[in-house]
């Protein structure tokens, strides 16, 4: 079981593993599969939760792109409040250097990953920080989490999974991913989305981002998007991608190269990089400048033609400014004043 962190001196950031296990990784037999456990988790104020995964895979690569297409669904709870939900649009583990919707979503709304790249085929070395913001009660918590696998290419020989807590005392905001709004079967031309944003005190509404049903650049028509809470224009994807801050290399993916020795001489050999992506076919995350969240966000959507009968998925991303103060005990607000003196005085008739 974890225990708690010595917050109480702590000033800045405290790490504490809370998980570590050899099965919730890809299974041995390449199919999809869906894995679901809680963990007590030490008070105080939560920054973010990291994973970390590994595979190593005899068969060959378990999918040609970044680990993430792998993963279908990820969700976290917090003492029975849900304050993660990732669900995948589509999963391109078929496709050569293909940038995974999880991956996207996490480097775009202030979280991160990363993938130790030129290991050995099915050899995946991955990290993955989901950010929280919350303050946790003093005592004990309960995490619960559930992430699921889509099928991998090969089977994996073996793997680890582990999950740590990491505590900050100078976290500024919160972070709230709840469950998205889906629209199915989209029709070619504009449509009309709500997307539901739940009602919670000192959020606003960060962002919002679209998961498609395929992995393609081209989904969209020469109207793009409306968001008609901030004007009644069109913004083409690029224009999009341009403000949210993709177009310049604002989103990075991993990759590997074969590179031969300085001289030219040596043998070729798979070096690891991490690259600019100036756009994730398939994923879409439209900043929306702290929109407030008391109520629903419309947008008038424009889909391509060739795209026509599209799924897609529109996740709220809600943000507030949090006080990394520990959390106290309840006390009382009115002082019981006793004295004994005066207790015996008042008796007196005198």
């Amino acid at each position: 079981m974890a225990t708690r962190p010595n917050l109480s001196s702590a000033n800045g950031v405290t790490i504490t593993r809370i998980r570590t296990d050899t099965t919730t990784v890809p299974p041995a037999a390449a199919g999809a599969a869906q894995f679901n456990f809680g963990e007590n988790l030490p008070g105080g104020p939560l920054d973010s939760m990291i994973f970390r995964i590994t595979t190593a895979s005899g068969a060959g690569t378990l999918t040609q792109g970044t680990f993430d297409t792998l993963i279908s669904n990820m969700a976290i709870n917090l003492n029975g409040e849900r304050v993660f939900q990732f669900n995948a649009g589509v999963n391109v583990n078929n496709v050569d250097n293909g940038i995974g919707q999880l991956s996207y979503m996490l480097n775009s709304i202030g979280g991160s990953y990363g993938e130790q790249t030129g290991l050995a085929a099915g050899t995946r070395d991955v990290y993955m920080r989901v950010p929280i913001g919350q303050v946790m009660p003093n005592g004990v918590s309960r995490v619960e989490f559930t992430i699921g696998y889509a099928a991998a290419q090969n089977n994996n020989a073996a793997g680890t999974f582990e999950m740590f807590a990491l505590y900050n005392t100078n976290m500024q905001t919160a972070t709230f991913v709840p469950v998205a709004t889906t629209q199915a079967a989209m029709p070619a031309g504009q449509s009309q989305v709500v997307v539901r944003i739940p009602q919670k005190t000192g959020f606003v509404v960060s962002g919002i981002m679209v998961l498609d049903s395929t992995a393609t650049l081209t989904s969209y028509g020469a109207n793009g998007i409306v968001n008609t809470s901030q004007g009644p224009y069109g913004l083409q994807r690029n224009l999009i991608s341009f403000i949210s801050g993709d177009l310049t290399g604002g989103v990075g993916s991993p990759t590997s190269v074969t590179a031969t020795g300085i001289s030219g001489a040596a043998a070729g050999a798979s070096v690891g990089l991490y690259l600019p992506t100036i756009q994730t076919p398939g994923a879409l995350f439209i900043n929306t400048f702290g929109l407030a969240s008391d109520s629903d966000v419309t947008l008038l959507v424009d889909t391509a033609a060739a795209a026509a009968g599209i799924n897609r998925i529109f996740v709220p991303i809600l943000t507030a400014s949090v006080n990394a103060n520990l959390p106290t005990q309840p006390r009382q607000t009115e002082a019981a004043r006793s004295n004994t003196q005066k207790a015996i005085l008042d008796r007196v008739d005198v």
